[in-house]
């Protein structure tokens, strides 16, 4: 009993200290403090990207991503090329490569494997680096891929194909990727 006694004139002060008469709304000016923006000048990347596209290849319209999309006719079917450019490095080469092994179900390789399968080649743009991606156990699917690394951004170019369509399509992929530009128009 002498718990309820102390309870009850406990319970009674919270709730006649808690309330409030005043409803009114109450309204606060607070001096918005100026922030002066920073502007950090960078050499501007080339406004386009130019190539020359096999005739046989048909111009797709892709992603949003995308700033070419093309189906690539082979013997056995269709593969797909695309072509994304991102700013800056994009994430570097290593992760790059390992999320193209991670699609094709194969594990991921440290920066030393990787380099003992990245080639080089030449075009007007610079100079970029390629690599054929194959899951032996997976035939459906396979990847030739470039990465030109310029100025302030990276391309992409894949091409997805089957196993048996990347060897095929190697060459006309490698001189698709040599003869890109930088340029006004695309």
């Amino acid at each position: 009993m002498n718990q309820r006694f102390i309870l009850l004139p406990l319970l009674l002060f919270f709730i006649c200290t808690s309330c409030d008469n005043n409803r009114h709304v109450r309204y606060y000016r607070v001096q918005k403090e100026a922030i002066n923006p920073t502007v950090i000048s960078q050499p501007s990347a080339p406004s386009s990207i130019n190539w020359n596209t096999p005739t046989h290849w048909v111009s797709t319209k892709g992603s949003s991503m995308r700033i070419g999309s093309f189906d690539v006719p082979f013997a056995d079917g269709i593969g797909d090329v695309s072509v994304i450019k991102l700013g800056g490095a994009a994430g570097g080469l290593a992760p790059n490569i390992n999320r193209w092994r991670g699609q094709l179900n194969l594990k991921p390789h440290s920066e030393i494997e990787i380099q003992q399968y990245v080639k080089n080649e030449e075009s007007q743009l610079g100079t970029f680096q390629w690599f054929t991606i194959i899951n032996p156990e997976e035939n459906e699917t396979a990847f030739l891929a470039s990465i030109f690394q310029i100025e302030t951004h990276t391309i992409f170019v894949k091409l997805s194909a089957t196993t048996h369509g990347i060897s095929q399509l190697e060459s006309q992929f490698l001189d698709f990727c040599k003869s890109f530009t930088s340029g006004a128009t695309q």
